[in-house]
C-alpha cells in the first residue's frame, strides 16, 4: 500500500511538473494559465503562469494583483471621461435642435462624429472592464497571436477589437473635421485678407482630402488588420499635430484683428481665441500620448508581450497600451468641450452684433 501510494504521489508530481513547468503552448498549462517561453524575467526555458498582462494572481489565477488594480483604475477613469463626453456632445446636439439652430454645417457634423467616437470608446472600456472582472472566461477561445498558435484568449476580445477600430476611425475623423470648424470661424469673421482667404480655402481642401483618405483607409484596412489601421492612424496623428499647430497660428491672428475692430464683440472674440488655444493644446497633448503609447506598445509587443510582463507586477506593455486609451479619452473630452463652447456657450454669452453672429453662430 505504501509503495502504491508513493507511486501515485510521484505520478501526480510528474503531471504537475509537466503542467506547470516546461511548456510549448498554452494548451500545456492548466486552464487559466499561459505558457511563457524565453522571457526576460524567467530563469527557466519556459513555465506556466497566470495572465500577467491582466495582472491576475493566485493558484487559480482568479485573484487581482497589482497589475489588475492599476488596469482597473485606468479603465474606470477613462470610462468616466468617455461617458461625460457622450453626454456633453449629445446635450449640445439636443440644445441646437430645440433652439432651431441645427444646420448642415461643420459644427453639426463634428458634433455628430464626436458622440459616435465617444460611444465606441465607452463600449470598448466596458468590454475591457468586464473582461478584467471575469478571469474565469479568459481561456474560452484559442487564437493565433504574434504568429503563435493555440493562445488562450477571452471570448470578448474580438468584440473589443471591433469597438477599438470603430473608435479610432471616428476619433481621427472628428479631430480632422474640427479643423474645418476653425476655418469657417475665420471665414465668417469678415476680416480675411485676400491671400489669407486663398490659403484657408486650400487648407479646407487639404483637410477634406485627408478625411476622405482616412475613411477609405478605415474601410479597406480594418477588416484586414486593425493593427495596420492603427499604424496608419499614427501617421494621421502626426499630420493632425502639424495641422492644429498651423491652423491655430493663422486663425488666431485673423480673430485677433476681428476682436480689435469690433469693440462690442471684443470679449467674445478673445474668448473664442482662448478656446482655440486650449483645444490646440489638448489635441496636441492627447495625440502625443497616443503616439507615445502606440509606439511603445508596438515595440514591446512586436515579438511577444509575454517577454516583458512578469507575473505579480504591472505589465509595461499593458501600461503603454493604456496611454492610447488615456489619449483617446482626453481628445474626445477636449473636442466636445470646444464644440459645446462654439455651439452653445458662446451663443448664450452675447449675440448683439451681426459680426458676432457671423463668426460664431453660423459656423
Amino acid at each position: 500500500n505504501t509503495s502504491e501510494e508513493r507511486r501515485i504521489a510521484n505520478a501526480k508530481i510528474k503531471r504537475r511538473d509537466k503542467m506547470e513547468g516546461n511548456c510549448s503552448t498554452d494548451l500545456d498549462c492548466s486552464p487559466l494559465k499561459l505558457c511563457y517561453r524565453e522571457t526576460k524575467w524567467l530563469e527557466a526555458e519556459s513555465g506556466c503562469f497566470c495572465n500577467s498582462y491582466n495582472g491576475w494572481t493566485g493558484d487559480s489565477c482568479l485573484e487581482n494583483g497589482p497589475g489588475t488594480l492599476y488596469y482597473l483604475s485606468i479603465i474606470s477613469l477613462t470610462l468616466v471621461i468617455g461617458i461625460a463626453t457622450v453626454v456633453r456632445a449629445g446635450y449640445s446636439i439636443a440644445r441646437l435642435r430645440l433652439d432651431g439652430r441645427l444646420q448642415r454645417n461643420a459644427t453639426t457634423l463634428s458634433l455628430a462624429l464626436c458622440p459616435s467616437s465617444a460611444s465606441c470608446f465607452v463600449c470598448w472600456r466596458i468590454i475591457r472592464l468586464v473582461s478584467l472582472l471575469t478571469p474565469e472566461s479568459s481561456a474560452d477561445v484559442l487564437t493565433t497571436e504574434s504568429g503563435i498558435k493555440n493562445r488562450k484568449d477571452h471570448k470578448l476580445t474580438q468584440v473589443e477589437r471591433l469597438f477599438i477600430g470603430m473608435n479610432t476611425a471616428f476619433a481621427v475623423a472628428t479631430t480632422l473635421h474640427v479643423a474645418i470648424v476653425w476655418v469657417d470661424t475665420a471665414e465668417k469673421s469678415k476680416h480675411l485678407r485676400t491671400e489669407e482667404g486663398q490659403v484657408l480655402r486650400k487648407f479646407r481642401h487639404f483637410i477634406a482630402v485627408l478625411e476622405v483618405t482616412w475613411v477609405v483607409a478605415s474601410i479597406i484596412l480594418y477588416p484586414i488588420s486593425p493593427a495596420a489601421l492603427f499604424l496608419v492612424a499614427i501617421l494621421f496623428l502626426l499630420i493632425i499635430i502639424a495641422t492644429y499647430t498651423y491652423a491655430r497660428r493663422e486663425i488666431v491672428d485673423i480673430l485677433g484683428r476681428a476682436a480689435s475692430s469690433n469693440g462690442s464683440s471684443e470679449d467674445l472674440f478673445r474668448q473664442l481665441i482662448r478656446q482655440m488655444n486650449c483645444a490646440t493644446i489638448g489635441v496636441v497633448l492627447s495625440s502625443l500620448l497616443i503616439l507615445i503609447g502606440g509606439t511603445a506598445y508596438t515595440v514591446l509587443s512586436w515579438n511577444d508581450w509575454r517577454y516583458w510582463c512578469e507575473p505579480g507586477k504591472i505589465c509595461p506593455v499593458m501600461a503603454a497600451n493604456e496611454f492610447i486609451g488615456i489619449g483617446l479619452s482626453l481628445n474626445g473630452a477636449v473636442l466636445s468641450m470646444f464644440l459645446y463652447s462654439v455651439s452653445i456657450s458662446n451663443t448664450r454669452a452675447s449675440l448683439n452684433t451681426q459680426s458676432l453672429q457671423a463668426s460664431i453662430t453660423s459656423i
